[in-house]
């Protein structure tokens, strides 16, 4: 049993990180789509019209990103401790059951 605890505190720890890095990445998420949208800007006088985005949707495509990166992360991270933890958890119950049935 402990080592079930650890693997899930592991986890636990593992998908803080993720979450705690994710304001960086956000940061960095936003300076990318200002850079898109200067493109986007500069293709007005060529283009004879702004298809660039305001600063609520810059925020807003940053916010999905990073929640699509985010949630993909978590996903990949639960599969990977899933592996290890289930076949540690089958071998409990079959000792569990072994000694019911005795």
């Amino acid at each position: 049993m402990k080592k079930h605890f650890k693997l899930l505190n592991l986890y636990n720890k593992k998908v803080n990180e993720l979450e705690n890095a994710s304001d960086k990445r956000l940061t960095e998420l936003i300076r990318i789509q200002e850079e898109r949208n200067l493109i986007l800007k500069e293709l007005e006088n060529e283009l004879g019209y702004d298809i660039s985005f305001s600063e609520d949707n810059i925020l807003d495509n940053a916010k999905d990103i990073l929640n699509t990166e985010l949630t993909k992360n978590k996903d990949i991270l639960a599969k990977e401790f899933t592996k290890e933890l289930f076949p540690l958890l089958v071998k409990d119950v079959e000792k569990e059951l072994s000694v019911w049935m005795k």
